[in-house]
């Protein structure tokens, strides 16, 4: 399933590198709702080469975002809970307004989870 959200950018992540491969990640926030005391954000990931469409994207630039919806199923063990996660991968993005130059720093330095 696609769609489409648009919104100011809270925060743009710094490119993540998972594996020999090289698999690349990296997520936008956007504020897509809410009210001052209980706003909405929504992660979406650009993954492999779509990580550099977010160099020229800052926060509070407001974008128009087109996405993939996945999800996936997990079971540890026959006797564990069963858990359902769900992602959105961007494929597209458009910057609608923008908050002025680049307030983030692109890190070129592989991330290495914990």
């Amino acid at each position: 399933m696609s769609g489409k959200v648009r919104g100011p950018v809270e925060l743009v992540e710094p490119t993540k590198e998972y594996g020999t491969k090289g698999f690349r990640k990296r997520t936008i926030v956007l504020r897509v709702g809410g009210d001052s005391r209980y706003p909405e954000f929504a992660p979406i990931d650009f993954i492999k080469d779509d990580v550099y469409v977010l160099d020229a994207i800052n926060p509070n630039d407001v974008v128009e975002v087109t996405y993939v919806l996945g999800g996936r199923r997990w079971q540890k063990d026959a006797q564990s809970e069963v858990r359902y996660f769900l992602s959105a991968t961007g494929t597209d993005i458009v910057q609608l307004h923008s908050a002025g130059p680049a307030q983030h720093q692109q890190s070129n330095q592989p991330y290495h989870p914990p």
